[in-house]
């Protein structure tokens, strides 16, 4: 198992859980990917082609609720310059009032599975690794 981050990422958690709807959006800056090897993560950007493509996004308006409770997000990933549906779930997504802040946070885990082959290629094969990877996105937001 081969773990990697981007360091520098950004995004956004829109919520109204009454009425069941909101957006979710994140992106990170492909060149900040970081995996604790130097020549792996230069070999990974010239793979997301970060120069050409500098940032990879994440964009939902339709969420799916049990109730209150977020179960996922049906969405468009854009990685490389190709934009392709994608569904996430939310694992452990909750939200509770935060005694420091004094407002409510809710926070989680979006995950899905990514075939990287629908974006028209998949890391080095002298990697062996599976085209597909499990994208783990961890948020937490303040009530604004």
């Amino acid at each position: 198992t081969r773990r990697l981050r981007f360091n520098r990422a950004e995004g956004r958690v829109t919520i109204d859980r009454q009425a069941g709807r909101g957006r979710i959006e994140f992106t990170v800056q492909t060149a900040s990917i970081a995996t604790g090897d130097a020549a792996l993560d230069a070999a990974l950007r010239t793979w997301l082609d970060a120069a050409a493509h500098p940032t990879a996004r994440f964009a939902s308006d339709t969420l799916q609720f049990d109730g209150e409770r977020l179960l996922s997000a049906s969405g468009t990933l854009t990685l490389r310059g190709e934009s392709k549906p994608l569904r996430v779930q939310a694992d452990h997504f909750n939200c509770y009032l935060n005694p420091l802040f004094k407002r409510e946070v809710c926070g989680g885990e979006f995950i899905a599975e990514v075939d990287l082959r629908r974006w028209g290629s998949a890391p080095d094969p002298r990697l062996d690794w599976a085209p597909t990877v499990t994208l783990r996105v961890q948020v937490e937001a303040v009530r604004q």
